[in-house]
């Protein structure tokens, strides 16, 4: 158990703290300190991802307030580079990190393969450094100041400067402290020479990047994600449908929006275009992990683009399954988009597998009926019990809502045998846009 352990400060990286102790502690070597903390000689000084923390943490002083899992929280880069991963993979990493299993975590979390803005020096604001001489007689490191793409004081907006502590070429097992030798006050800035409204963008982009390691939202899987960034391109007039974007139109204003910070990122840009195919594949299918700051950018250019209203007004929307309980109830939560005929085509599709669709017509402003596109699941059961009792055509029509041309075919997909006329099926789905469905 350790008598002693530094307070920790506003925003302060796990780094910093131990780096303060073994100061604090005036022990000749960083390997003593190590032990005191850890019981072990040699324990790798890591910057974004340290482990052995519940051996840490179960060495603090009684009654000081820090579980393993808030120092992972609070004093590390965990949340940020988990904030857009699946809840497993979050699990995972903070297992690794609690047992000191934290040998290519990086690679685990697939962000090895990313360049975005790495962080090889650690950074630090002039402005933040005099205001924590002011309040607490010693500086520190701020781990929001450590973030890829962040190039600006998120609470000054000034540029972050380039200690000279490299993240991997001083020793392994040495944490290093924030003083005036390391954070010299003609270090090297970030960024120079910007315009207001680049140190403006930069800075939204820099309190972007920290919420993501002081906000705890739920993580969603990536599923979610490629149905959040679809509806997000659709609701800013960038989509030809529900899954095809306008790519051409996406980049070329992507860049115009963040024309100030993605010139100060070389990772991210080559000359005029966008460096690789990240933005495409995000609007796409998530398929694999995309670095934290990507999504930020991305978040931030939709969260600025014209919200364009759908015409078939806000959701959620009806289930008009005549065969459900709820229907008639507001089970549907998005609508499809796409253009037909030079008219607009919304897609309502029920989770009970019933989907219809309704016209917008643009020219007269009006929309048009619901018209009946597939059943689902339901369907087939009572259609066969329906025609097990011999009810006729008109009947069977008048219980699904439709009209009897598209009951015979809806029989002839489902292989039911019936006493009504059927012309022979070809397995080609059904979609008969002609059935309008009744109120």
């Amino acid at each position: 158990m350790l008598a002693y352990f530094p307070q920790i400060y506003p925003g302060e990286l796990l780094y910093s703290v131990l780096a303060r102790y073994h100061r604090h502690m005036g022990t000749p070597s960083p390997i003593q300190s190590m032990e005191a903390l850890f019981g072990r000689r040699l324990i790798v000084a890591s910057v974004d991802l340290p482990g052995y923390l519940q051996v840490l943490a179960d060495r603090l002083p009684p009654n000081f307030g820090w579980t393993a899992d808030r120092i992972i929280d609070e004093l590390t880069l965990l949340p940020y580079y988990t904030a857009f991963q699946p809840p497993s993979v979050e699990r995972l990493a903070r297992k690794a990190m609690l047992r000191g299993q934290t040998d290519g975590l990086l690679m685990r979390l697939g962000m090895a393969a990313f360049r975005v803005g790495r962080v090889t020096r650690l950074q630090f604001c002039s402005s933040c450094l005099r205001q924590m001489q002011e309040r607490h007689g010693e500086y520190y490191w701020r781990r929001d100041h450590q973030l890829p793409g962040v190039l600006v004081c998120p609470d000054h907006g000034c540029s972050l400067q380039t200690s000279t502590v490299a993240v991997t070429a001083r020793g392994r097992h040495t944490h290093v402290a924030a003083d005036r030798k390391t954070c010299r006050w003609n270090a090297p800035a970030k960024v120079r020479g910007t315009t207001a409204v680049q140190s403006a963008s930069l800075q939204r982009l820099a309190q972007a990047s920290r919420v993501l390691l002081e906000l705890r939202e739920p993580t969603r899987t990536r599923a979610e994600w490629t149905r959040y960034y679809r509806q997000g391109v659709q609701r800013a007039g960038l989509a030809y449908s529900v899954r095809r974007v306008d790519q051409q139109r996406l980049q070329q204003q992507f860049r115009e929006h963040h024309r100030g910070a993605l010139k100060l990122l070389p990772e991210l840009m080559a000359g005029q275009s966008i460096r690789g195919d990240w933005l495409p594949a995000m609007v796409r299918k998530h398929r694999n992990a995309f670095h934290p700051f990507q999504h930020v950018l991305l978040q931030d250019f939709l969260d600025k683009q014209e919200k364009h209203a759908s015409p078939f007004g806000k959701g959620p929307w009806p289930c008009l399954n005549p065969l459900a309980r709820h229907r008639g109830k507001p089970k549907i939560s998005e609508v499809g988009v796409h253009r037909n005929h030079g008219h607009q085509v919304g897609v309502f599709a029920c989770n009970c597998g019933y989907v219809y669709t309704r016209s917008y017509y643009e020219g007269s402003g009006t929309i048009g009926p619901p018209r009946f596109q597939a059943y689902g699941p339901m369907l087939a059961p009572v259609m066969g019990e329906l025609i097990g009792q011999r009810h006729s055509l008109r009947a069977v029509a008048h219980r699904l809502e439709l009209d009897p041309k598209t009951v015979v075919k809806l029989a002839g997909a489902l292989g039911l045998a019936t006493p009504w006329k059927s012309r022979p099926w070809t397995g080609q789905s059904f979609v008969d846009s002609q059935s309008p469905l009744c109120a």
